[in-house]
């Protein structure tokens, strides 16, 4: 943000993404340096969005209250690490991310010592999950909420309103300040985190390496 992005520095990061086999997504916060915008239109296509979010909790529990859960679904924190990497990878699959990725992101939210993990249920049937990281920078608590997962055939029932509401009250409970989250823009997601007394705060731009393109070679 404060100084020069250079080409060095992005073939730094494709080599990353080569050696692994993906394809390079880049997330750039729009008070980036204007160098890094410059060095990656050329061989990058902007292919979305991602809003970050935060709303206070100066309030306490009544101001968690606000976000009030979905009827019929029932969320409650968990220490199932099999159950939670399992019903996430299956509420991201239709993403069309690997299944590998997406239990790897699941397994790392579980193994964080600052992570409490949260899973919803209706009739007793897992519907989706989420977690909670409690952050403490600077002085201020914050709760950061994020790898929000909703099963298929469980969406637009409430359960990701639910599962914030749940994270919220938690969230106050443990003194925490601030709540933070991120959706991609326009998305479910960023109307259900809004609904819930969310405000927008800044936006990044998702750059995906034109597929066609020659793979730099190492420096």
């Amino acid at each position: 943000m404060s100084g020069e992005v250079k080409k060095a520095d992005l073939l730094g990061v494709e080599r990353v993404y080569d050696e692994i086999g993906l394809q390079p997504e880049i997330d750039i916060c729009q008070y980036a340096h204007a160098s890094a915008f410059k060095l990656l239109e050329h061989e990058y296509n902007v292919t979305g969005s991602i809003c970050a979010f935060q709303r206070s909790l100066s309030g306490g529990g009544s101001m968690a209250d606000t976000a009030t859960p979905a009827d019929g679904v029932e969320v409650a924190e968990t220490r199932d690490v099999e159950q939670f990497v399992n019903a996430s990878i299956e509420g991201f699959r239709s993403g069309g991310r690997s299944t590998e990725l997406l239990g790897l992101l699941a397994k790392a939210a579980a193994q964080r010592n600052d992570t409490t993990l949260f899973v919803a249920k209706v009739n007793g049937e897992v519907a989706g999950t989420a977690s909670v990281a409690y952050v403490d920078a600077s002085g201020t608590k914050f709760a950061n909420l994020y790898i929000d997962s909703t099963l298929p055939r469980f969406r637009e029932k409430g359960v990701h309103r639910a599962l914030i509401a749940a994270r919220l009250a938690a969230a106050a409970r443990n003194g925490c300040e601030v709540a933070i989250a991120s959706a991609r823009s326009d998305s479910i997601s960023a109307r259900s985190i809004e609904k819930a007394g969310f405000e927008r705060v800044f936006s990044s731009s998702t750059y995906t390496r034109v597929a066609t393109r020659r793979r730099h070679a190492a420096v």
